[in-house]
């Protein structure tokens, strides 16, 4: 799992400096608060998309780790569908081969889906035989598990409400408000959650 947190860690700095790049712009140019905020408001989205960059890594990783003996698998990983073209080049294919076919397959089936939310995370992880994901991640971060799934689910959704709907609040006509202040407890959040779960990866 080493390289899904080494990418999941170069992606967060990428997103730092979305912030740093914000605080340059509202020490000196005051005036542009207004649009210099939109700088906030892609420093959520782009957090939001390291986690799940970094939870499909996971998992394609993980899967390949039980495909080849390294990891225990379960039921999940036994039902995920592959066509039988796939299977009969599985089949036909030198060992050495396998691994990318398989590769290629998993990442084309659960690029479809999203796995940020606190379901889409679970359902993840329980393909590569990681249960109880809440419960082990409350004693990381000794928070309860249900605060952990609300926070995330809030931040999920305002990242939801950026990208599909511009941050705009039809009832104001506004945009919803927003600050560096918030920024970084979301940034800060995102970072100590996938930090978590790299231990618990590497544990299990």
């Amino acid at each position: 799992m080493l390289h899904a947190i080494t990418q999941f860690r170069k992606n967060l700095a990428s997103v730092k400096d979305i912030e740093s790049i914000y605080s340059l712009v509202e020490q000196n140019f005051p005036l542009l608060k207004s649009q210099s905020e939109e700088l906030l408001r892609a420093t959520i989205a782009l957090a939001v998309s390291a986690l799940d960059h970094y939870i499909h890594d996971c998992v394609r990783i993980g899967m390949l780790e039980i495909y080849i003996g390294d990891r225990d698998g379960c039921d999940m990983y036994n039902r995920f569908p592959i066509s039988m073209k796939t299977v009969l080049e599985l089949i036909n294919a030198p060992s050495a081969a396998q691994i990318d076919i398989l590769e290629s397959v998993i990442v084309k089936k659960n690029g479809f889906d999203s796995f940020h939310s606190p379901k889409g995370i679970e359902y993840a992880l329980r393909i590569i035989s990681i249960d109880r994901i809440w419960s082990k991640l409350s004693v990381k971060l000794n928070t309860p598990a249900d605060d952990i799934k609300e926070k995330l689910g809030l931040i999920v959704e305002r990242r939801n409400k950026i990208v599909h709907e511009a941050d705009f609040n039809i009832v104001t006509s506004q945009k919803y408000p927003i600050d560096a202040g918030m920024i970084r407890g979301v940034v800060d959040f995102v970072e100590q959650l996938c930090e978590s779960l790299h231990i618990i990866l590497t544990e299990t």
